[in-house]
């Protein structure tokens, strides 16, 4: 995997009980990034499959609110 501390920032979300996508693979992804020095962040929603199945109602708005805050955060210091 190369991976890069040039990476732009990025947010990671990934269900845990992912069937199609091993969760271990972002877990790994993460990890290299942020050796590297990139900006990165990692969320595995427990109960969530590849589509999203199986999460919770107050998971998906967790995940919303997280991914507004990073945007926000990641924005902020841009500017």
């Amino acid at each position: 995997m190369f991976v890069s501390g040039e990476a732009p920032a990025l947010l990671l979300l990934h269900g845990a009980d992912d069937t199609i996508v091993p969760v271990t693979r972002s877990r790994d992804l993460t990890a290299a990034l942020r050796a590297a020095g990139a900006d990165v962040a990692f969320r595995a929603v427990p109960g969530a499959d590849h589509p999203w199945t199986g999460a919770q109602d107050a998971q998906g708005e967790e995940v919303f609110a997280r991914s507004v805050e990073f945007a926000g955060r990641v924005v902020r210091r841009r500017c």
